[in-house]
């Protein structure tokens, strides 16, 4: 229950309205499709998940410590 009131942002809260503007359309047009369409973009909006799901697009940051094993040696050619 707790992640579902924490993480809010901005992406998120839009992902909440798109769909519930495309339910009452649905609802106005008579449109099953798109009130499949809404409610489904409504649940991955509350449930915080996406098209890799909570987070899952992020690109690890690997900062390594111990620079020596990739050190480059550089030697001088002669001419």
């Amino acid at each position: 229950m707790q992640t579902l009131l924490k993480g809010w942002n901005v992406m998120r809260v839009l992902r909440l309205a798109i769909g519930i503007m495309a339910i009452i359309q649905a609802y106005q047009q008579g449109s099953w499709a798109l009130a499949i369409a809404g409610f489904f973009v409504v649940i991955l909006a509350i449930a915080n998940l996406g098209c890799c799901g909570a987070a899952g697009c992020n690109v690890k940051s690997s900062r390594r410590e111990d620079n020596s094993k990739n050190e480059i040696v550089y030697e001088e050619l002669g001419k």
